[in-house]
């Protein structure tokens, strides 16, 4: 079983957002080996999807400032992605991390 980490926290409006909830509702239909672990912002319609099964959640309800996003990124994200295991870490919103602990894809829209 893959296990894949999706970072998308900082996708909370337009075309970022429509694309990474379409993408995360193709999952179920694509998906039956992989492990998600999917990083989402509080209050944009990612609740609200089905996801495959096995998948765990993380949602982000910080505040998205520069200052405390930066925090998040520097010192929480990577710990609570480390923690996860994964096998791959998939960045979308061209975000990822300085030190992965796996290997790692940024996805640019």
């Amino acid at each position: 079983m893959l296990r894949i980490a999706i970072l998308a926290y900082n996708l909370r409006a337009g075309g970022g957002l429509v694309g990474t909830l379409n993408l995360l509702k193709a999952l179920k239909n694509i998906s039956t080996t992989e492990q998600f672990f999917i990083i989402y912002p509080k209050g944009c319609g990612y609740e609200e999807i089905q996801l495959p099964a096995d998948s765990k959640v993380y949602i982000y309800s910080g505040s998205h400032s520069p200052l405390q996003r930066s925090w998040f990124e520097a010192v929480s994200l990577p710990k609570i992605v480390r923690d996860f295991g994964p096998d791959v870490i998939c960045g979308l919103g061209n975000v990822g991390l300085s030190r992965p602990c796996a290997r790692q894809a940024v996805l640019i829209h």
